[in-house]
């Protein structure tokens, strides 16, 4: 079996700044323009989703897209009152959002210690992002729950059942993976920027 290797970034969805030119987490095609945060890989986007689940513990809040993508992101007390929000909730999110990660067969360790944080860590070093220096690092046994090679699609979820969504992945790197399949990844916590309610018509 041949694996997918070395780093991946990725971006979900679209800057709030610039709607009009952006990338929305909805739209795989190519040729779109991300807007790097500064500093670092990680990016500033946006989805208008549903939210499908809400972990109080973690500040976890689960987003599904319009075309069926998931994206989990860390809602922190300081930008975003958890507690407002619901399941079923229509929502237009603004997060950073940063994943990557060698993709491989766990190690017999790996598997023992399937979601585990790496390190604590910043994704943007701009001053101006109430989420800037609060993401983990986390090294995560996924599955591949759906995926699309010709652009560079794959959904996947970690040991504790959420779900993330990864694109802009070369199509050479898909080549012997399958369904189901178990892969590890390093990835970056994406964090809530802010998170707005919309009516029904807002979608």
């Amino acid at each position: 079996m041949k694996f997918l290797s070395n780093v991946f970034a990725v971006i979900l969805a679209l800057s709030t700044s610039a709607l009009h030119a952006a990338h929305h987490e909805g739209d795989h095609g190519a040729g779109h323009s991300m807007p790097k945060a500064e500093g670092t890989r990680s990016v500033v986007a946006m989805i208008e989703a549903e939210i499908s689940a809400i972990d109080l513990a973690t500040k976890e809040v689960t987003l599904v897209g319009p075309q069926g993508q998931h994206i989990t992101i860390v809602a922190q007390e300081k930008v975003v009152n958890v507690s407002d929000l619901s399941v079923g909730d229509r929502v237009a999110a603004e997060y950073l959002a940063s994943l990557h990660g060698e993709v491989r067969e766990p190690t017999e360790e790996e598997l023992a210690n399937p979601w585990i944080v790496l390190e604590d860590g910043i994704i943007d070093e701009n001053p101006a992002h109430p989420a800037v220096g609060a993401a983990r690092q986390i090294r995560a046994v996924c599955s591949i729950e759906a995926f699309d090679a010709a652009i560079g699609f794959v959904m996947i979820k970690d040991s504790r059942g959420k779900m993330h969504t990864v694109e802009g992945i070369p199509a050479a790197k898909f080549e012997g993976i399958s369904l189901g399949e178990t892969m590890v990844v390093v990835y970056t916590e994406a964090l809530a920027i802010a998170i707005q309610k919309l009516s029904d018509s807002g979608m």
